[in-house]
């Protein structure tokens, strides 16, 4: 699928959210179904029982009431699978909660240009906008009911977009930090690998080494049945959350074959400044995408930061046929 430039409106929650935004959303699923994903980001939990998110840019105003009688903790994930049936979870033991919506028509999201908003009641009402996020292929933005209640009420200025390029489906737009929101163009990335009910940060790295290969897949294969073994993990360690990373991946000849890291930014969209360590998966593939042959591959770290401080490391990886 041909490269194209997505743009976004992000808006940050009004005094009602006490912390609770728009995360982490995915409207191009394949097969589906699209989700959305809801993180609180204050201290303490919050009931969203009977709030709803609306696409009010449908000639019905369909929206998704909100019925939850369990608050969402503080730091906790709630995704809401849309025209989708399942059985609820939200006990969050686990920090992370699913909710699904029904199979009848709510909010349908369009791939090319749409737009999400949260409202605080299931009657939406200009005064209870929470947040809202806007997104079109072909800019410029049309813009929708929601987006002119925001502009309105001056939770964001008239005419900013955030411009991203994506490649392909089955990807997510998220926050670079889960909960971040300054109002910028800078909080709002696109992941290829999408996480719902999960960090869109990497956790930190479990190891003291500049770069080590997850022990218990440092041979993979793209081809193997089990998910779990078709891709690997890098962990990287930089000693400074100031440091800049890069991670590329070599053949046996010394050809950089895969740029997973360039300059903090990984190559599924993941922002990894201010981060002393963490990890990045790696498929199997090349950077045109193509599966690369069976064989031993290095993947070399590398990191600077401002005081001078440098780290490096390479860690073999071998990837195989099936297990």
């Amino acid at each position: 699928m041909a490269r194209r430039g997505l743009c976004l409106l992000a808006l940050f929650a009004s005094p009602l959210t006490a912390g609770v935004l728009l995360n982490e959303i995915a409207f191009d699923a394949s097969p589906g179904p699209d989700w959305v994903e809801l993180y609180n980001a204050s201290t303490s939990p919050v009931s969203i029982d009977g709030w709803a998110l609306d696409d009010s840019d449908t000639a019905s105003g369909n929206h998704i009431p909100l019925v939850l009688s369990t608050p969402l903790p503080a730091g906790a994930f709630l995704t809401v699978y849309i025209e989708a049936d399942g059985i609820n979870d939200t006990d969050f033991s686990d920090g992370s909660g699913t909710y699904y919506a029904g199979t009848g028509p709510t909010v349908a999201l369009a791939a090319t240009e749409d737009e999400l908003s949260v409202y605080h009641t299931t009657a939406p009402l200009p005064t209870g906008l929470v947040d809202f996020v806007a997104w079109v292929t072909q800019p410029p933005y049309g813009g929708a009911v929601d987006a002119s209640t925001a502009v309105a009420r001056g939770l964001w200025p008239a005419g900013t977009a955030v411009a991203v390029d994506d490649t392909g489906a089955n990807y997510s737009i998220g926050r670079a930090r889960d909960g971040q929101d300054t109002d910028t163009d800078l909080e709002w990335r696109v992941f290829s690998r999408p996480s719902p009910g999960r960090p869109n940060q990497p956790p930190p790295s479990p190891y003291s080494e500049a770069l080590r290969v997850d022990p218990r897949r440092r041979a993979f294969s793209p081809f193997d049945p089990d998910p779990f073994y078709q891709s690997t993990l890098l962990y990287f360690d930089a000693g400074s959350p100031s440091a800049v990373k890069r991670i590329q991946v070599h053949d046996v000849r010394g050809r950089v074959v895969r740029l997973l890291v360039e300059s903090d930014r990984a190559d599924d969209g993941t922002d990894l400044s201010g981060l002393a360590s963490g990890a990045v998966a790696w498929d199997g593939r090349d950077d045109g995408g193509a599966i690369l042959p069976v064989g031993v591959y290095v993947a070399v770290f590398e990191s600077s930061d401002p005081g001078g401080g440098q780290r490096r490391g390479r860690a073999v990886v071998a990837q195989g046929r099936p297990r």
